[in-house]
């Protein structure tokens, strides 16, 4: 019986389990496939990079309104994605949860935020607000944080308020040193929190959820490309010598969608934490270009309140890893049962394996074999035999390690 609820319910030690030396299975694993958590990093990593050099692919299309610039990313990338969801995915199951009123309306509204998140984009990288823009996504991880507290009811521990406190004065004195409050970078900050929260609480899958906001989009954005066709002020197959135009526009959907995608294998191998601190390569990239490529104007006043902002993100940072390594540690303390708890006769080697250090102990024991990761959250289960591992599973959070 398992000492909690887990999603391995259905898992039973086979009776012809043999213990083998721990080293002797990481060898023949390790041989036989890339640790998912390496995978996950380098996912990670590409997609916040590419993320973060955007502005190198629509500064291509300064010259097309940005409102246009942003239903074409819509439409392209709902005809990238869909081919690819249909292919990986569960029809049946997908259109029996999302369409739904309440799964429906929950994404509609997502699909707003995804959108002005967009848009709002799209404008300031015509206009030259690069600065600001990467400033509304370092502001974006603190905007949740008061989005949980004010709709979610979170509480907030004492270094996330000193983050809070700290955050909100950096962007004062941006605001002080523009001469204006920066309400571009803010409006895509604020659209990316809501677009979090909704996601946070959604009743479908990531996935399934971004095909469904895309879907909803893609209605009135097509309406609005016919509209400014017919009003020929469209910027989509006129003449030849706009073809790389046209290219550039298909293409925005396939820029949307591969680092999409990336960024949803990450999150299925890594910890949230660790995600989350890999998400400021792309703003740390798009302040970059702003600054050292296309030279927008940044003047020490601006500088210190960044300074302020990075300030507040590495406590906030350094505050929720302490905070998540703690609580892993506590999950993955392993309790032995008692002799009157054990049922089964076969006995095998328990290994509780930290993936970067190598096993504890092995104990003698009627358990299941359980490999818990205890550096990215990511638990390993496997049977293990002489030769090799009879079984292997890669589970996703699994909190549960003894039986």
């Amino acid at each position: 019986m398992c000492a909690q609820e887990s999603i391995c319910d259905d898992w039973f030690l086979p009776p012809t389990i043999m213990p083998i030396h721990y080293s002797n299975w990481l060898d023949q694993h390790n041989s036989a496939m890339i640790s998912p958590h390496t995978v996950g990093m380098a996912s990670a990593a590409s997609a916040f990079t590419i993320f973060g050099l955007y502005p190198l692919y629509f500064k291509q299309l300064n010259h097309i309104p940005p409102l246009q610039v942003a239903l074409h990313r819509v439409v392209w990338s709902f005809v990238v994605l869909v081919p690819l969801f249909l292919w990986q995915s569960n029809l049946k199951h997908f259109t029996t949860t999302a369409f739904t009123r309440n799964t429906l309306g929950h994404h509609a509204l997502s699909a707003a935020f995804l959108a002005g998140t967009w848009v709002l984009y799209v404008f300031g990288v015509s206009g030259g607000y690069l600065v600001e823009i990467s400033l509304g996504f370092f502001v974006n991880p603190v905007l949740s944080v008061v989005l949980a507290v004010v709709v979610l009811k979170e509480p907030l521990r004492q270094a996330q308020w000193v983050a809070v406190g700290v955050a909100m004065s950096g962007v004062l004195v941006v605001a002080i040193a523009i001469g204006s409050f920066p309400s571009l970078g803010l409006g895509i900050g604020t659209c990316l929190a809501l677009y979090g929260l909704m996601k946070k609480t959604s009743p479908i899958g990531s996935v399934d959820g971004i095909v469904l906001e895309i879907g909803v989009l893609v209605v009135p954005s097509v309406v609005g490309l016919v509209a400014f066709e017919l009003q020929g002020t469209g910027a989509f197959l006129h003449t030849p010598e706009y073809a790389a135009d046209d290219w550039l526009l298909i293409g925005s959907g396939v820029a949307t969608v591969v680092p999409l995608l990336l960024f949803a294998s990450a999150a299925q191998k890594i910890s949230f934490t660790l995600l989350g601190l890999l998400q400021y390569i792309g703003p740390m990239l798009t302040f970059a270009l702003g600054v050292f490529v296309y030279h927008e104007a940044f003047s020490t006043a601006k500088l210190a309140g960044f300074a302020f902002v990075w300030i507040a993100l590495a406590v906030f940072a350094v505050e929720s890893l302490v905070t998540s390594r703690n609580e892993r540690r506590k999950a993955s303390i392993v309790t032995l049962a008692t002799s009157e708890e054990i049922h089964s006769t076969t006995t095998a080697e328990v290994f509780v394996v930290d993936w970067s250090q190598g096993p504890t102990t092995p104990v003698d024991a009627s358990f299941k074999v359980i490999l818990v990761d205890k550096e990215d959250d990511r638990n390993i289960g496997s049977y293990v035999t002489r030769n090799s591992p009879s079984y292997y599973y890669s589970i996703n959070r699994l909190k549960i390690a003894i039986y």
